[in-house]
């Protein structure tokens, strides 16, 4: 089950009608507006909840600590996630990383919990191995 801890946001109004889209990546645009994050940006952070059906609306957006995602797939723990075009967490293969799994999902639209982390590439995180217990990344050795 996915859960959340300490995190930190910001809330900022929506362009879109985000009502049904809580724990999907999010974008803040350069006006200052929350959007679902597409996959050639590092999303801002994270929807925190669901809120009010319509925009402009305040949306609560986590940058920082462990919440949980919305995934596209069957991912195991320490697997780097960032958005796919719809601001669903996908397995990360480029310089956006912007989330590391803390819970295996077991498919699309589970949702999952993730240490929110700021500009690293997954490639960068090939290889790591200095976080105890993250085998999903790759070349991982142990401490």
């Amino acid at each position: 089950m996915a859960y959340q801890l300490r995190r930190y946001g910001d809330t900022f109004l929506s362009s879109a009608d985000l009502s049904a889209k809580a724990y999907y990546f999010a974008l803040v645009a350069t006006n200052g507006t929350v959007g679902l994050c597409d996959a050639s940006h590092q999303a801002t952070g994270i929807i925190d909840s669901n809120g009010p059906a319509g925009y402009p609306k305040p949306v609560p957006v986590v940058y920082n600590g462990v919440t949980k995602v919305i995934v596209d797939g069957a991912y195991n723990i320490g697997q780097c996630l960032a958005s796919d075009a719809s601001g669903v967490g996908t397995a990360a293969s480029g310089a956006y990383v912007r989330a590391i799994m803390l819970s295996a999902s077991t498919g699309a639209g589970d949702y999952a919990t993730v240490r929110l982390v700021d500009g690293i590439s997954a490639a960068g995180v090939s290889g790591y191995s200095g976080i105890s217990g993250y085998s999903g990344i790759s070349g991982y050795s142990g401490t």
